[in-house]
Order: structure tokens, then C-alpha cells, then sequence
């Protein structure tokens, strides 16, 4: 396909708004938001020249990456240089492929939109998040007969340099975490008796005060009371600690995984320093084996592929990764025969390498996967390509929170005989507290919109912001913005700046609020959400959720179309709100919510880790 030079690409930089006006100059321009910094493009659309148009996305970018994910789930038999790399493919950034690994589902997406849209006429550009990746999509367009001209100088970093940088990184932090733990050791040897005595071994993140010094823990983090679950059927129950360390003090986690009364493994007790070179150079190896011309819908993306290949070149994850393999021989060498290992499912690099070593030192011990959490149809990452599928790379057992997932992983090819569904131990209090609630409609409450945010900055900006410019319609509502507990106090400044800069004197309408999310519902009228898993609490308790995507990105909601409403935009958003806040209908609560939960059914729990 062939077009004049009818467009432009740019990052998101001080420089746009000139590069906007230049482009004008000619005509009639429309310009394309494939980008999610939310206050550099709103302070740009302020200042756009009269003959300049904001062009809608609306479902252009959800239909772009519905069309390629077949292509991108198995990508590896397109790229993959040699199948002696397999296993560092999975622990790669690239293999894990999830949006908080990768870029590569939104920006492939993001390039069929644009070759569409100048496919159609007219003159356009596409500002985007960087001068890399503005440079990336005018390369693939010359590699696909059309003329997009970059007006940005891309950044050529030293791959090597990045490459070494990432990995001597790893080896100051194994050399780190020796030095505290080595001694720590000394005084609290592992428990290794205890563990060699274990049928079970649940597998989870760890921080600085989960397990207790006098008593059996009976919950474990993402997993909650799937300890007690277990020793309820009469299994002996123990642990492998993966520390919180970035999020929380590493000295603080590996003595309290010292101190605890039951059997504990901390992940660091099996890594090496040989793990982590071998680490270091497999991925590298890998890396620079891939095949560099990749074809998704007919179209060669190789240089968006580049731009994977180099993030996962300079990231220190792929050589973190490898040494999760080494659990498996750890286990072997110390006379430790677990015959499960529970862990939650989230099928990161880490969980790949760890099944891989599991089956190499380990084959007899079953490995049981629990999807623990919500996941969204689109996260690609979750689901197995054919040849992992072919090859059954895949956890013994996966257990599903609800039917509703369970059907999503059988559509995705995930053999049968592997799929079980055990209820959702997360959200029991919620399912319990919901059946004692009388469901209230939303003229009965307060006129109070709430705000449920992510950990994401940008998320949180474009959905508060939304919502405050929203209320410009609704004078007698009021915003509450309720934090997730882990942001930081400069995150929650840089939201309450924000809201006082775009929405004037709506702004004395908008309360912010450290409380948690349950606290907050019984008394709203309609629960706003993106990022946050806060929507099942809501719908559980008759609480409407509404949808509001991130500007300029793949929508990924983890919540079923029926059971929520989504609104792309503002003004969306204000049809949304006044209707909700003037229905007298009494929302009927399903207690699965679309089969999304089920209740906690601990024999076929039991059932699928025995494997029964």
C-alpha cells in the first residue's frame, strides 16, 4: 500500500506544539493521540491552532490488538532464533509479553491504527510517547510502502552498554542481598527438616511482617487462606518467600522469613552467584538470536520489534528470572520432595523459569497454579502460545476464581483436563459481606461519585480528570478520589494539582481520601474505575461501575461488558453519571457477578493441588 506524504509522527515533547503549527501550515490537519501522558496532551490541545482537529480514537485501538493477538501470543515460532533459547525466551520481557512488561500488543496496535487511518485520506499526525518510538513507526511505514516522516531525532543508546549496565546491576544486588542474608542465616539456620516434612509448599510474595513468630500462618498473601484450606484436608503446609524487596526494606523481610514459626524458603536462599552469570548470559544470548523481521497482519513491525528487543536488552528481569530456576535443583540437593507447590498464577518470567527448573529437578511434584486476582481478556501475557501449549509448558493444574475465567482460559486453548475452578478466597469477606447488604439505588445515596485509583500515574490523572470536568454538568455532586495505600504522598500531590488546575471551581467539589475502598462505598452512588480492581467491590455491594479507559491505550478492563458501563470521555462520562444519578431502579446483585466469583469450594481445591 502506498499514500502520499500525507502524515507525520512526533513524541509527546516540548517541542510538539511548534511541530503541530508547522504541519498545519498546509491545510486541514488532524491530530492522534497514541499516547498516554496525560497532562503534556492536555496542555497541548489547549493551544492547538483553529484549523486543527483532535482526532476520536474510540474502539480503533481495541479492535487493532483483537486482530493481532493470535499473531502475538505466538510470536515466539516467528522470532525465536534457535529452541535451545526456549527457556530464556520465557524468562525474557519479550515472552512475558504482558502490558507491564512490554509495549510491543499497544504499539503494534497503535501502528495498524495509524497506516489505517492514512489509508482513508487526508492529512495526520501522531504524536506519541517518544522520539524512539515516533522514530520506530516512520521506519515500519517506509518498510510498508507508506510515507510518514518523523519530526523527531530518535536516541541511539549503546545496546552493549545497556546490555552490561543491566547485568552487573544483578550481580551488585546478588552480592547485596548475600551480605544481609548470609549472616541473618547464620544465627537462623533454615529450617530444613521442617521443609523435607512438607507435602505442600505454597509459593508467594513475602513482606516485612508476613508470617508470624508464634503461630501457624493461616493466610498468605495473594493466596489468603489457602494454608488453612490445605492443612483443613490434613496436608502439611510450608512456604517459598519471594521477598517484596523494591517495595519494602529486604533486611526487615529476610528476618522476619527467619523468625517464622513455620517452615520457610526465601527464594534468595537458592539463588548463586553462577546462577546469576549463567542468567545474565543465556538472556543475552537469546536477545541477540532473535530473528529481526517479524510479520503481524501482513505488515513487517520489525522495527517496533527493535524497539522490545532493546528494553529487554537493558532490563535487569530476564537474568532475575534464571535464577528461579534453580529452586528446583535446591530443593533436590537438600532432600526436599514436596509432592504439590501452590503458587499464584500470573505466568511472569519468573513463574516460567520456575516451572521449567521444576520439571527438569523435580518432574514427580505437581505445580499448581491459582488465579487469584481479576485478569483482563486482552492481557495476552496470561494465556499460553500454541507451542508452550504443544510442548505443555504449563502448570500441572489452574485453578479459576469463577466460571466466567474459567470459559476465557478454555477459549484461549488452555487444555481442559489442566483447568479446575476452586472459588475465589480473595474476595470471600466481600461475598460474605454482600449477601447481608440490602442493596440501595442510587438515588437513595448521597450523590457522591467515587473515584477508584490505580498505582498508575497517568491512569489516575485521565480518570480523575474525567471525572472532575464530568461534574461541570452536575452542580450538586460531589467527587471523591480514593489512593490505592501503596502511592506515595508526591503521587497524591501531583493528583490534587491536577484537579485544581483543569477544573476550576469544580474543584471544591473534589475530596481526596487515604480510606479504604469498602469503607467508602456504602456511601456512593457510583463507582469510577480504570486500573483498580475496586469495581467487583462496588457491584458486590449494588454500587454501579463505570469503565473510563485510559486515553490513548488498549482498554483492558477486567470486568465482563454486561456488568459495567464504560465512557471513553468526559462527555461520556456526564450521559453516564446523569443517568445513573437520577435512575430510582434497584440494581438486582448477581453474588458471582457474571461468574467472575464463585464461593470457596475447599474439596475441589484440595481435589486439584492432589491432583485426586
Amino acid at each position: 500500500m502506498k499514500t502520499q506524504n500525507c502524515g507525520c509522527v512526533t513524541a509527546l515533547v516540548s517541542s510538539t506544539l511548534e511541530v503541530v503549527k508547522d504541519f498545519s501550515v498546509a491545510g486541514d490537519l488532524t491530530v492522534w493521540f497514541l499516547c498516554s501522558n496525560v497532562e503534556p496532551r492536555l496542555d497541548l490541545i489547549e493551544k492547538l491552532p483553529a484549523t486543527v482537529t483532535v482526532g476520536e480514537l474510540g474502539s480503533k485501538l481495541d479492535d487493532a490488538a483483537d486482530r493481532i493477538e493470535h499473531q502475538l501470543l505466538n510470536i515466539d515460532e516467528q522470532i525465536l532464533g534457535s529452541e535451545d533459547d526456549r527457556f530464556a525466551w520465557g524468562a525474557s520481557l519479550i515472552g512475558d509479553s504482558s502490558p507491564y512488561a512490554t509495549d510491543l500488543q499497544r504499539n503494534a496496535a497503535s501502528y495498524l491504527v495509524a497506516q489505517d487511518i492514512l489509508a482513508s485520506g487526508g492529512r495526520h499526525l501522531f504524536i506519541v510517547e517518544s522520539d524512539n518510538l515516533a522514530w520506530a513507526f516512520s521506519q515500519t511505514a517506509l518498510r510498508n510502502g507508506v510515507m510518514l516522516e518523523c519530526r523527531v531525532k530518535p536516541r541511539t543508546p549503546s545496546r552493549i552498554f545497556a546490555g552490561l549496565h543491566s547485568r552487573l546491576s544483578m550481580i551488585r544486588q546478588y552480592w547485596r542481598e548475600s551480605r544481609i542474608l548470609k549472616p541473618i542465616r547464620r544465627n537462623c539456620p533454615l529450617p530444613l527438616k521442617k521443609l523435607r516434612d512438607c507435602e505442600v509448599l505454597i509459593f508467594g510474595w513475602a513482606g516485612e511482617q508476613t508470617f508470624q513468630s508464634n503461630k501457624q500462618n493461616s493466610q498468605f498473601g495473594h493466596l489468603t487462606r489457602m494454608p488453612q484450606v490445605l492443612r483443613n484436608a490434613g496436608l502439611k503446609v510450608g512456604f517459598i518467600a519471594n521477598p517484596l524487596g523494591w517495595t519494602q526494606d529486604y533486611t526487615k523481610i529476610v528476618k522476619n522469613v527467619a523468625s517464622a514459626f513455620d517452615p520457610v524458603l526465601l527464594t534468595c536462599d537458592t539463588k548463586s552467584l553462577g546462577a546469576v552469570l549463567r542468567g545474565a548470559w543465556t538472556s543475552w544470548k537469546m536477545n541477540r538470536r532473535l530473528k529481526k523481521d517479524v510479520i503481524i497482519a501482513g505488515l513487517n513491525l520489525s522495527p517496533i520489534l527493535e524497539l522490545e528487543r532493546y528494553k529487554d536488552l537493558q532490563s535487569t528481569r530476564p537474568t532475575s528470572a534464571y535464577g528461579y530456576r534453580e529452586i528446583g535443583k535446591f530443593l533436590v540437593d537438600h532432600g526436599i520432595k514436596p509432592k504439590v507447590i501452590v503458587h499464584p498464577y500470573e505466568r511472569q518470567g519468573w513463574e516460567r523459569a520456575f516451572l521449567t527448573g521444576m520439571r527438569e529437578y523435580l518432574p514427580e511434584t505437581r505445580v499448581v497454579a491459582y488465579q487469584h486476582a481479576p485478569i483482563s481478556a486482552r492481557f495476552i501475557s496470561l494465556f499460553p502460545s500454541e507451542a508452550d501449549i504443544e510442548s505443555k509448558r504449563l502448570p500441572d493444574q489452574m485453578i479459576t476464581m469463577g466460571s466466567y475465567f474459567f470459559r476465557l482460559f478454555e477459549s484461549r486453548k488452555f487444555p481442559l483436563e489442566r483447568l479446575s475452578m476452586g472459588g475465589s478466597l480473595r474476595y470471600e469477606t466481600a461475598l460474605s459481606t454482600a449477601e447481608k447488604m440490602t442493596t440501595k439505588s442510587t438515588s437513595q445515596k448521597n450523590g457522591i461519585v467515587l473515584a477508584g485509583t490505580s498505582i498508575d500515574l497517568d491512569e489516575a490523572l485521565d480518570l480523575v480528570g474525567k471525572a472532575a470536568l464530568a461534574l461541570r454538568a452536575l452542580p450538586e455532586v460531589r467527587l471523591v478520589v480514593n489512593f490505592h495505600p501503596v502511592v506515595s504522598n508526591d503521587f497524591k500531590a501531583r493528583v490534587e494539582s491536577f484537579v485544581k488546575k483543569i477544573a476550576g471551581s469544580v474543584a471544591k467539589r473534589v475530596e481526596f481520601s487515604n480510606a479504604g475502598i469498602q469503607d467508602l462505598l456504602p456511601d456512593a452512588s457510583v463507582l469510577l474505575y480504570n486500573g483498580s480492581g475496586a469495581a467487583i467491590d462496588a457491584i458486590l455491594q449494588g454500587v454501579p461501575a463505570v469503565y473510563v479507559p485510559l486515553g490513548g491505550t488498549i482498554s483492558a478492563d477486567k470486568i465482563p461488558d454486561h456488568l459495567t458501563i464504560h465512557a471513553a470521555n468526559e462527555a461520556e462520562l456526564q450521559v453516564v453519571l446523569q443517568k445513573l444519578l437520577l435512575s430510582e431502579d434497584v440494581e438486582k446483585r448477581d453474588r458471582s457477578i457474571g461468574g467472575i466469583l464463585a464461593e470457596v469450594d475447599e474439596d475441589a481445591i484440595v481435589k486439584a493441588v492432589l491432583g485426586n
